[in-house]
């Protein structure tokens, strides 16, 4: 039976929020590396890692060891090696159809979405769906192993979005859940949505 797996981007230096967003906690003392772990697992993922760069030593020490945590030396070259990073541990998994990518600061999703993107993706066989809430593209993603190769195989500008390199294989999937659309880069943006996280 083929698996999909999960990945969460948490390398960056989070300048704005003062301090890693992986390691924010919410109202029930549980990191945000772990919430969004733990959200797809619970929604279908497995395995899931946590792609690490800024502030490695601090988060290593810091996380529990149950976390499978990549970390990307050339985080600071551009956010898409950090993509690539996680991706390219993810491959080595037997029987994997497709890879879930979950901003770490992306938060709030409901672990029905997770699921019934799973659904989604094995009902269709797409190469890649991108959630959408009243028109808007969410920052979730679903990719095929294939397209998770070509990704990793881009050899252009490494601080290219990621969506512009999935924009060609892209087919929309509308959902209810407006979380999707959810991001924060400051502790005011936190204090939002730590209250529903």
């Amino acid at each position: 039976m083929s698996k999909t797996a999960g990945l969460v981007t948490a390398a960056g230096a989070s300048r704005r929020m003062g301090s890693p967003k992986a390691l924010l906690r919410d109202a029930n003392g549980q990191t945000l590396a772990e919430r969004q772990t733990s959200l797809l697992k619970a929604g279908g993922c497995d395995p899931v890692a946590v792609v690490i760069g800024a502030a490695a030593d601090q988060l290593r020490s810091s996380l529990p060891n149950t976390l499978r945590l990549v970390e990307n030396p050339r985080w600071s070259a551009g956010r898409l090696t950090s993509v690539q990073a996680g991706l390219q541990e993810l491959l080595a998994t037997d029987q994997l159809s497709g890879i879930v990518i979950l901003p770490i600061d992306s938060v709030g999703i409901q672990r029905q979405t997770i699921a019934e993107l799973l659904q989604f993706a094995q009902m269709n066989s797409p190469r890649v769906i991108r959630p959408v809430h009243e028109g808007q593209r969410g920052h979730l993603a679903w990719i095929s192993t294939a397209v998770a190769q070509e990704v990793i195989a881009f050899a252009g500008d490494p601080d290219t979005p990621l969506h512009t390199i999935l924009e060609p294989f892209t087919i929309v999937w509308p959902v209810a859940d407006a979380r999707i659309l959810s991001n924060f880069n400051t502790p005011e943006d936190w204090a939002r949505y730590s209250e529903i996280v």
